[in-house]
């Protein structure tokens, strides 16, 4: 089988080197563009660690969820306990919190993914309606505020003039159906897809029910151009929850007992909304700006308690954008309000009401200056604030407030050659704790908790060769964070955070890949 494989792969050379050869120019791979550093650019002249999926590298695997593409990109990993549990740790960030991604930010078409709490929440998006995908990594909060794991960009496919059925069959009842519009004419478009997925699940205790649609389109008045996204998800899902190593090698399937027991599962249904209007106002100046909004209400069965929340928020996100001779610019803020309900019971016996207002703002300048033609300089900042108002059952209404964060960000890339260049930074992050984090377990908040703090050093080179059909990107850090954050558990349902101490993170990624074929005329 070796030799096949080999005879295969040399005949798979042999093949495209011939077509390189006889094929014109007009085939040549066109350089990878980000838009995730905020400016518009070549992925080889980036000051930072940013990795890129295309359309072609989304579609490659199963689209149910995104964990298998982004277990593709070195430092970052999704684990997948069940459809509806995941976990997404950048660079050693997240790899604390158990059942969800948090010191992680995701935007979707510039709204916002993550709640107040600081958790990211990809469960409800359709895969098979992304069309990029754009991961920061490291501390970024000089270009996107609290995320110190870093930042993923999902932007949605552009409509087109199409209407699609995509179904799909797997192991274990798994069934995907997708039904999608799109309209495109002169200067509006506008798509419509609804996505329903079921599975029963490997384990006991494990089906899934999801339902989602989503709304994409713009309009061109003038010289401004009107985007609306809106996406709706509706999950049921039961929860196998955690087993033991002996049950795991002997009995896989099974659910944890008391889970199995109690039946537990959970229910949501989200929306978010989100409107932004992209300006010309003069030939050198842009203006960008996002309204959105949302809510979310969920309900958990679990073998301790019930736990029923319920979220509501509204934000604004504005980027002014100059353009000079040698340098680009960028001032913008963002402004994020949500008032967050939840509750905790068992058999109908209240043990606790908890309501919560976050306010949460930031300001942030960045500019790219070009000294000479083979330089990019890169500088950022961002200042952050972060108050709540807090109050439960048996206490007043308490209000919070972190003092103001400066996080600050530099970093330069050369280019040796058309093919080489080389790129360094130095960028500061925070998170903010949760609030299950800052709550002790009698109920009462810490005042004490501080949010984790950390500074990213790296250090890398990228190169591209072949008609840009070879890519190499290498890099090394390293994150120093103070204040880290554990959490201490006292029994499966009383847990609570505190700070203990410092932690380095270390790390050398490469990321390498060559195109095979790559020929018009093959087929």
């Amino acid at each position: 089988m070796r030799k096949y494989i080999l005879f295969f792969l040399f005949l798979a050379f042999l093949v495209n080197r011939t077509c390189a050869e006889t094929l014109s120019d007009s085939i040549t791979i066109p350089e990878i563009t980000v838009t995730a550093n905020l400016f518009e650019g070549k992925l080889l002249k980036v000051t930072g660690g940013i990795a890129v999926l295309s359309l072609e590298q989304l579609k490659s695997q199963q689209l149910i969820s995104l964990s298998n593409q982004l277990n593709t990109i070195p430092g970052v990993y999704m684990h997948e306990g069940t459809y509806t549990t995941n976990r997404i740790v950048i660079r050693g960030m997240g790899s604390r919190t158990p059942y969800s991604t948090n010191r992680i930010k995701a935007y979707l078409n510039d709204i916002p993914l993550t709640d107040g709490n600081g958790v990211s929440t990809l469960e409800n998006i359709d895969g098979t309606s992304i069309g990029r995908l754009e991961v920061i990594k490291g501390p970024s909060s000089a270009l996107f505020g609290s995320g110190l794991g870093g930042t993923l960009n999902l932007t949605t496919l552009q409509p087109d003039h199409t209407i699609e059925m995509e179904t799909m069959l797997g192991n274990y009842s798994t069934r995907m159906l997708k039904l999608k519009s799109s309209y495109q004419k002169n200067d509006f478009a506008m798509s419509v897809s609804v996505n329903q997925i079921n599975s029963n699940g490997y384990r006991e205790n494990n089906k899934l029910k999801k339902y989602s649609a989503l709304f994409t389109g713009y309009g061109l008045v003038g010289k401004s151009r009107i985007s609306l996204t809106a996406l709706y998800s509706n999950i049921n899902a039961q929860i196998p929850s955690s087993i033991t190593e002996e049950m795991f090698l002997n009995s896989p399937k099974s659910a944890a007992p008391n889970w199995f027991q109690a039946k537990g599962y959970e229910q949501s249904e989200r929306f978010i909304v989100g409107t932004t209007l992209n300006s010309r106002l003069f030939n050198t100046v842009s203006n960008k700006a996002t309204f959105f909004g949302g809510f979310s209400n969920s309900f958990e069965r679990r073998p301790f308690n019930d736990l029923s929340d319920l979220s509501k928020t509204v934000g604004f996100r504005n980027q002014l954008k100059f353009q000079f001779t040698k340098a680009e610019a960028i001032l913008g803020t963002e402004v994020f309000f949500e008032n967050y309900l939840w509750q905790t019971q068992k058999d109908e016996i209240l043990i606790n009401r908890i309501n919560e207002n976050r306010k949460y703002g930031n300001l942030f300048g960045m500019m790219n200056f070009h000294p000479i033609e083979q330089l990019v300089v890169t500088g950022g900042i961002n200042i952050n604030l972060l108050n709540y108002a807090y109050s439960n059952e048996i206490s007043e209404t308490e209000k919070y407030t972190y003092p103001i964060i400066v996080s600050p960000r530099v970093g330069l890339n050369y280019e040796f050659s058309k093919s080489v260049t080389s790129y360094a930074s130095l960028g500061h992050g925070f998170s903010a704790p949760s609030l299950e984090e800052t709550l002790m377990p009698n109920g009462n908040k810490n005042p004490n908790l501080k949010p984790e703090q950390g500074y990213q050093y790296e250090l890398g080179f990228r190169v591209t060769a072949l008609q840009n059909r070879f890519y190499l990107d290498l890099s090394n850090y390293i994150i120093q964070l103070n204040n880290l954050l554990l959490t201490k558990r006292i029994s499966e349902e009383n847990f609570f955070g505190a700070n203990a101490g410092k932690t380095n993170h270390k790390g050398i990624e490469i990321q390498a890949f060559y195109e095979v074929l790559n020929s018009n005329s093959f087929p």
